[in-house]
């Protein structure tokens, strides 16, 4: 079941990179505008790709064992 990293790691290395340059993008628009803000969104697009990625991962586990 290898053939499953592979793809997993074709499809999710630029999907992360896509997501980063977003997010990169999305706080330089709203940074320095209100600390509170600063720290939602930091929050946010620190860990919204995690739900983005459990399918992946999921699919990835499901033969392992």
């Amino acid at each position: 079941m290898r053939w499953r990293h592979l793809i997993a790691t074709i499809l999710l290395i630029p999907f992360l990179i896509i997501y980063l340059i977003l997010g990169v993008t999305l706080i330089e628009f709203v940074s320095g505008k209100n600390f509170i803000l600063d720290i939602l969104i930091y929050f946010v697009v620190g860990l919204c790709w995690i739900p983005l990625t459990i399918p992946c991962i999921n699919w990835l586990a499901k033969h392992e064992s």
